[in-house]
C-alpha cells in the first residue's frame, strides 16, 4: 500500500515537474520572441526617422514626429494663389517698388497634416503660410500671416535659448528651411508693381 502511494505520488510528481518544466521552456521561447520583435520596432523607427528627417529642419519641427517629405504646393488646393498671396504681403509692407524674390516649400506629415513655409529674401524673413480654401483666403493669409521670422531677429544659436517661445527658432533650422526651399521648393521673382494694380 505504501509502495503503491510512493509509485502514485511520485508519478503524479514526475508530470507535475515535467509540466513545469514544459511551461518553463515556453516561457523563454515567448521571452526570446518578445525581445526579438522589441529591438526590431526600435531598429525600424530609428531607420524610419533617419530617412524622413535627416534631410528636413530639426525645428520648428518636432524631433518626435518629423516631417515625411517636402511637397510640391501647386498639388494642393489651398495653396493655389501663391502669386497673388506674395504680391498681397509685399503690398502690406510697402515693398511693391522693388524686385524681390520669393521660394515656397511645403513640408507633410504622414497623417496627411501640411506646413508651408515662404522665404523672402530681400527681407531675410521665412513666413508661415496658412493657406485657405479660396483665393481670397489664400491672400489674406499669407498678406496678415504672423509668424515671420527674421533672421538675426527672430533666431538663436541654440535650442536651448529658445525657451519655450513660438516666435524663435534655431539659426541652423531657419537656414534648414531656407536650403529646403533653393532645393525643393518653388522659386517667385516678382518685379515692382503698383498697388492699384496688384
Amino acid at each position: 500500500m505504501v509502495k503503491d502511494y510512493n509509485s502514485a505520488s511520485y508519478e503524479i510528481l514526475n508530470k507535475m515537474m515535467r509540466a513545469e518544466g514544459n511551461r518553463q521552456y515556453l516561457l523563454t521561447v515567448l521571452y526570446v520572441v518578445a525581445c526579438i520583435l522589441l529591438i526590431g520596432f526600435l531598429l525600424t523607427g530609428f531607420v524610419l526617422n533617419s530617412a524622413n528627417g535627416s534631410d528636413l529642419p530639426h525645428s520648428p519641427f518636432s524631433a518626435v514626429n518629423p516631417p515625411k517629405n517636402c511637397f510640391d504646393i501647386s498639388t494642393s488646393t489651398y495653396f493655389s494663389f501663391p502669386e497673388s498671396a506674395i504680391k498681397a504681403r509685399i503690398a502690406k509692407s510697402g515693398k511693391n517698388d522693388q524686385i524681390n524674390h520669393f521660394c515656397i516649400v511645403g513640408y507633410q506629415w504622414s497623417n496627411g497634416s501640411m506646413q508651408v513655409w515662404v522665404h523672402w529674401q530681400e527681407q531675410k524673413a521665412i513666413i508661415l503660410w496658412q493657406g485657405g480654401e479660396d483665393e481670397e483666403t489664400q491672400i489674406a493669409s499669407m498678406a496678415l500671416a504672423r509668424k515671420e521670422l527674421v533672421l538675426g531677429r527672430d533666431t538663436v544659436k541654440s535650442e536651448e535659448e529658445i525657451n519655450g517661445s513660438s516666435y524663435l527658432i534655431t539659426e541652423s533650422a531657419w537656414h534648414d528651411i531656407v536650403n529646403d526651399c533653393a532645393r525643393k521648393g518653388q522659386p517667385f521673382t516678382i518685379s515692382p508693381f503698383s498697388i492699384n494694380n496688384a
